[in-house]
């Protein structure tokens, strides 16, 4: 049964949270789930349909998960999830028919989902947002980087130089595989049902106009996180932190050479593809005084290690859509040191709550990390800033504001 809503405040919804994962992997699977809390703390229902896993949250509409590929089998079972699910429609038709959601916020849904559930959407006569945590719809391997270049070659419909590039892992078969699901999504309808979407920074905005989106068709609204949650601090910090993926396009290997250079301290936090190769530099070049490394962390005691650091480093060498990372940081009180690239330029104003350095330019980083280790009380004076602004742009009740003008404009 269709409910009744107030569209002045966005609330009385029910709404499908749509997204592959029902568990934190990465920063679009905690927006996911902070996205939920803020709906429902406005009087509005909201409804996830994921993919099956062994380590998903509970929910109570997890009868009506699909099972999804496995991507660490490959039969052919799996390429078949992988390109289309019906049980993933059939499933989702179910549910629609059981909560009458007069709304679908769309994820990464590719991959477990599929665009099999698309069309799903469309038959039912429900709106669809999605937001844009990656490139996706331009670029078959999602980050816009082709063997740890960054690339634009690709767009909406025009796959075949992932393929001749190999973009996937530097494998053929993969790269095919890639474009021929990215294909088939657009052909589902990957760029024509979803009636908005949305961007994460104005930088992902304008490389998906530039990849052939129609730009009547994406709104811009940042991140979120809740400032209310991070406990900030104006002591001052010992070290500096990096906390994230391990992957050589986070330019963690850029990060440990100008650290070494400066003569600064540094904590690592995370796991990842380059987890082994960070610990065996650390090990081969006698870093261990200087470097600590500690594996994935959330909560309080991420929290301590954040509080406890000079400065947060954010050096990404890829097209970094937004950057939680960032106002997480700034939430805690901490500055950033990031790259000058992607949507993080957008967040980090220059010498008042962080620094931006070119990407991949280990001296340009070195000396920034000079700087606050030697004017530390400069650094809780820009992490001051940082809190205001973190409380200012990227509170909850900020988002809620820019979401329900989205949402009410294609209800």
């Amino acid at each position: 049964m269709i409910r009744s809503y107030s569209p002045s405040r966005l609330r009385g919804l029910t709404i499908l949270n749509i997204g592959q994962n029902h568990r934190i992997t990465g920063g679009s699977d905690r927006y996911f789930f902070d996205l939920a809390q803020m709906l429902e703390a406005e009087d509005n229902t909201v409804v996830p349909f994921a993919a099956q896993h062994p380590e998903n949250l509970h929910s109570k509409w997890e009868a009506y998960f699909p099972r999804g590929a496995d991507f660490q089998s490959i039969s052919p079972l799996n390429l078949a999830r992988f390109l289309h699910s019906p049980e993933a429609a059939q499933r989702l038709a179910t549910l629609i028919s059981r909560v009458g959601p007069q709304l679908a916020h769309l994820h990464i849904y590719y991959g477990k989902l599929t665009s099999s559930i698309l069309k799903v959407l469309k038959s039912n006569s429900i709106p669809a947002v999605q937001t844009l945590h990656e490139y996706k719809l331009i670029c078959p391997v999602y980050t816009l980087n082709s063997n740890g270049e960054n690339c634009q070659k690709c767009s909406v419909g025009h796959y075949a130089p992932s393929i001749l590039g190999r973009c996937n892992q530097g494998s053929l078969a993969r790269s095919m595989l890639s474009a021929v699901e990215a294909s088939i999504s657009v052909r589902a309808g990957a760029v024509t049902i979803p009636d908005r979407f949305i961007a994460v920074s104005e930088f992902v905005r304008q490389r998906a106009i530039e990849g052939g989106i129609p730009s009547s068709k994406i709104s811009v609204l940042h991140n979120f996180t809740f400032p209310d949650r991070l406990r900030p601090t104006v002591n001052e910090g010992s070290y500096f932190v990096y906390y994230g993926r391990i992957e050589r396009l986070k330019g963690i290997f850029t990060l440990l050479r100008a650290a070494e250079a400066a003569g600064v301290k540094l904590v690592i936090v995370g796991v990842g593809k380059a987890s082994e190769e960070v610990a065996e530099y650390v090990a081969a070049g006698g870093l261990g005084e200087r470097v600590s490394l500690f594996p994935f962390l959330s909560g309080e005691a991420l929290g301590d290690i954040v509080r406890g650091a000079i400065c947060t480093v954010v050096p990404s060498e890829w097209y970094e859509t937004f950057g939680l990372t960032v106002i997480e940081s700034f939430c805690y009180g901490r500055p950033v040191i990031a790259s000058k690239i992607g949507g993080m330029t957008e967040i980090i104003d220059e010498g008042s709550d962080g620094f931006l350095f070119a990407p991949g330019d280990e001296r340009d980083l070195a000396d920034k990390l000079r700087f606050l280790d030697k004017n530390r009380s400069v650094a809780v004076r820009m992490g001051v800033r940082a809190r205001a602004k973190a409380e200012r742009r990227f509170s909850p009740e900020k988002h809620f504001e820019g979401l329900s003008r989205i949402y009410n404009e294609i209800l």
